[in-house]
């Protein structure tokens, strides 16, 4: 094929990645960095229903198998006519109601302003770059994307801990969508909120 349709090629496996998970496609970026936003939604679905992400297969069909083990956690059947983004957030709507009995989880959260080293890895604790509050239930955070590229090296762990490693441009200020997810308790639903850390790299 013409580069040209390799490029739409990439280009359409790449929507349909976006659509499955749930995130809108960004014209503005390459094919490859909507497809890293797409799978990293699909990680952090896997995790939060509790499946494995399977590297060898396609952003779809693990966004199936996470809204799969989450419809039936929340006993609703899978719906094929819709997407699979659909059915996660169907069963979690699903699980909510089910969870009618229980108080809403109070956690707030609030992402702040890191600094990092341009010439060396920089470490920062999580409360340093975020700020939660109320949450009952463990606590996890998920990397969902970043702008601009940043070539993954700016790692968000699940206990809240950023890392930058060094070589992001001087000066550059990175926006990092972070997914936070509070499990619940026996008497708290769980919760999720969504947020943007700002990471400034230094200028030397």
């Amino acid at each position: 094929k013409t580069p040209a349709e390799n490029m739409a090629a990439a280009e359409t496996a790449a929507r349909a990645a976006c659509t499955a998970a749930g995130v809108a496609y960004d014209s503005a970026k390459t094919p490859a960095e909507n497809m890293a936003a797409a799978q990293a939604t699909a990680r952090a679905a896997c995790s939060a229903a509790g499946v494995a992400y399977d590297g060898k297969k396609t952003v779809a069909q693990n966004m199936e198998a996470a809204a799969k083990a989450a419809c039936a956690a929340s006993g609703i059947a899978y719906d094929a006519s819709k997407t699979p983004a659909a059915n996660m957030a169907a069963a979690t709507d699903a699980k909510a109601q089910a969870a009618s009995g229980k108080k809403d989880n109070t956690m707030k959260v609030k992402a702040k302003k890191v600094k990092a080293k341009a010439k060396k890895a920089t470490k920062v604790k999580k409360a340093k770059a975020f700020k939660v509050t109320g949450a009952k239930g463990k606590v996890t955070f998920y990397k969902i994307q970043v702008k601009p590229k940043d070539k993954d090296k700016i790692k968000i762990a699940k206990g809240g801990k950023v890392t930058v490693k060094k070589g992001l441009k001087k000066g550059k200020t990175y926006k990092v969508k972070v997914l936070v997810v509070a499990k619940g308790n026996k008497d708290y639903a769980p919760a999720m909120k969504t947020v943007t850390l700002k990471v400034k790299v230094a200028k030397k």
